[in-house]
Protein backbone atom coordinates (compact mmCIF):
# COMPACT_ATOMS: atom_id res chain seq x y z
CA UNK A 1 0.00 0.00 0.00
CA UNK A 2 1.36 3.23 -1.02
CA UNK A 3 1.11 6.03 1.27
CA UNK A 4 1.55 9.63 0.53
CA UNK A 5 2.89 11.96 3.84
CA UNK A 6 0.35 13.83 4.75
CA UNK A 7 -2.54 12.33 3.20
CA UNK A 8 -6.14 14.40 5.45
CA UNK A 9 -8.75 11.85 5.79
CA UNK A 10 -12.36 12.22 6.87
CA UNK A 11 -13.67 8.93 8.59
CA UNK A 12 -17.08 7.83 8.64
CA UNK A 13 -18.38 5.67 11.05
CA UNK A 14 -21.84 4.53 10.76
CA UNK A 15 -24.57 1.89 12.66
CA UNK A 16 -27.62 1.21 11.46
CA UNK A 17 -29.64 1.74 14.74
CA UNK A 18 -29.99 4.08 17.59
CA UNK A 19 -29.51 1.35 20.01
CA UNK A 20 -26.00 0.54 17.83
CA UNK A 21 -25.30 4.16 18.24
CA UNK A 22 -25.83 4.54 21.89
CA UNK A 23 -24.31 1.80 23.36
CA UNK A 24 -21.37 1.75 20.69
CA UNK A 25 -21.93 -1.58 19.46
CA UNK A 26 -20.00 -1.60 16.23
CA UNK A 27 -18.29 1.91 16.63
CA UNK A 28 -15.44 0.48 18.56
CA UNK A 29 -14.24 -2.41 15.95
CA UNK A 30 -14.43 0.35 13.42
CA UNK A 31 -12.61 2.83 15.28
CA UNK A 32 -10.47 -0.11 16.01
CA UNK A 33 -9.75 -1.23 12.49
CA UNK A 34 -9.65 2.42 11.26
CA UNK A 35 -6.64 3.09 13.43
CA UNK A 36 -4.55 0.20 12.51
CA UNK A 37 -5.04 1.22 8.95
CA UNK A 38 -3.64 5.24 9.59
CA UNK A 39 -0.85 3.36 11.70
CA UNK A 40 0.19 2.10 8.07
CA UNK A 41 0.08 5.85 7.00
CA UNK A 42 3.12 8.08 6.82
CA UNK A 43 1.82 11.07 8.76
CA UNK A 44 -2.34 10.67 8.33
CA UNK A 45 -4.06 13.39 9.38
CA UNK A 46 -7.49 13.10 10.12
CA UNK A 47 -9.68 16.27 9.62
CA UNK A 48 -13.00 14.68 10.80
CA UNK A 49 -14.56 11.79 12.14
CA UNK A 50 -18.46 11.68 11.78
CA UNK A 51 -20.57 8.98 13.28
CA UNK A 52 -24.43 8.29 11.32
CA UNK A 53 -26.78 6.37 13.06
CA UNK A 54 -28.94 5.48 9.73
CA UNK A 55 -29.45 2.69 7.44
CA UNK A 56 -26.83 1.96 4.46
CA UNK A 57 -29.63 1.56 1.96
CA UNK A 58 -31.19 5.12 3.17
CA UNK A 59 -31.35 7.82 0.44
CA UNK A 60 -31.55 10.59 2.41
CA UNK A 61 -28.07 10.68 4.42
CA UNK A 62 -26.88 14.15 6.20
CA UNK A 63 -24.22 12.47 7.43
CA UNK A 64 -22.62 10.97 4.23
CA UNK A 65 -23.54 14.08 2.70
CA UNK A 66 -21.42 16.02 5.42
CA UNK A 67 -18.57 13.78 4.97
CA UNK A 68 -18.51 13.96 1.20
CA UNK A 69 -18.79 17.99 1.15
CA UNK A 70 -15.52 17.79 3.93
CA UNK A 71 -13.19 15.50 1.36
CA UNK A 72 -13.89 17.71 -2.06
CA UNK A 73 -13.75 21.06 -0.08
CA UNK A 74 -9.97 19.68 1.62
CA UNK A 75 -9.22 17.07 -0.94
CA UNK A 76 -9.10 14.80 1.39
CA UNK A 77 -9.97 10.57 1.47
CA UNK A 78 -13.08 9.56 2.40
CA UNK A 79 -12.42 6.30 5.02
CA UNK A 80 -14.33 4.06 5.97
CA UNK A 81 -13.82 0.24 8.05
CA UNK A 82 -15.51 -2.14 5.38
CA UNK A 83 -17.56 -1.29 2.32
CA UNK A 84 -20.82 -1.98 4.05
CA UNK A 85 -20.19 0.80 6.24
CA UNK A 86 -20.51 3.13 3.86
CA UNK A 87 -23.44 1.75 1.79
CA UNK A 88 -24.94 -1.48 1.17
CA UNK A 89 -27.07 0.25 -1.71
CA UNK A 90 -25.07 -0.23 -5.09
CA UNK A 91 -26.53 2.69 -7.03
CA UNK A 92 -24.88 4.92 -4.29
CA UNK A 93 -21.64 3.25 -3.87
CA UNK A 94 -21.07 3.90 -7.54
CA UNK A 95 -22.17 7.56 -7.64
CA UNK A 96 -19.73 8.34 -4.82
CA UNK A 97 -16.72 6.13 -6.82
CA UNK A 98 -17.69 7.65 -9.78
CA UNK A 99 -17.29 11.31 -8.42
CA UNK A 100 -13.97 12.51 -9.40
CA UNK A 101 -13.60 14.69 -6.73
CA UNK A 102 -13.76 11.90 -3.66
CA UNK A 103 -11.16 9.30 -3.18
CA UNK A 104 -12.94 6.49 -1.06
CA UNK A 105 -10.05 4.03 1.47
CA UNK A 106 -11.48 1.14 3.30
CA UNK A 107 -9.61 0.08 6.07
CA UNK A 108 -10.00 -4.02 5.30
CA UNK A 109 -9.56 -3.84 2.10
CA UNK A 110 -6.19 -0.79 2.06
CA UNK A 111 -5.06 -2.34 -1.78
CA UNK A 112 -8.41 -2.33 -3.32
CA UNK A 113 -9.27 -0.01 -6.55
CA UNK A 114 -12.55 1.50 -7.42
CA UNK A 115 -13.26 -1.39 -9.45
CA UNK A 116 -12.69 -4.09 -6.39
CA UNK A 117 -14.65 -1.76 -4.39
CA UNK A 118 -17.56 -2.07 -6.70
CA UNK A 119 -17.67 -6.07 -6.31
CA UNK A 120 -17.19 -5.81 -2.69
CA UNK A 121 -20.33 -3.16 -3.27
CA UNK A 122 -22.08 -6.30 -4.75
CA UNK A 123 -22.05 -8.63 -1.72
CA UNK A 124 -23.32 -5.22 0.64
CA UNK A 125 -26.22 -4.71 -1.66
CA UNK A 126 -27.10 -8.62 -1.66
CA UNK A 127 -26.58 -8.78 2.29
CA UNK A 128 -29.20 -5.78 2.43
CA UNK A 129 -31.76 -8.14 0.55
CA UNK A 130 -31.12 -11.24 2.79
CA UNK A 131 -31.61 -8.75 5.84
CA UNK A 132 -35.02 -7.46 4.39
CA UNK A 133 -35.88 -11.00 3.78
CA UNK A 134 -34.86 -11.64 7.47
CA UNK A 135 -37.10 -9.07 8.81
CA UNK A 136 -40.19 -10.03 6.84
CA UNK A 137 -39.93 -13.56 8.22
CA UNK A 138 -39.83 -12.33 11.86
Amino acid sequence: MATVPGSKFVVLLRVSTKKQGADGLGVAAQRRDIELFLKQQEAPVVLAELLEVESGSAADRPVLDQALALCRKHKAILLVQKVDRLTRDLEILAKILKDKQVVVKVAHLPNADNFQLHLFGCLADQEREFIKIGRAHV
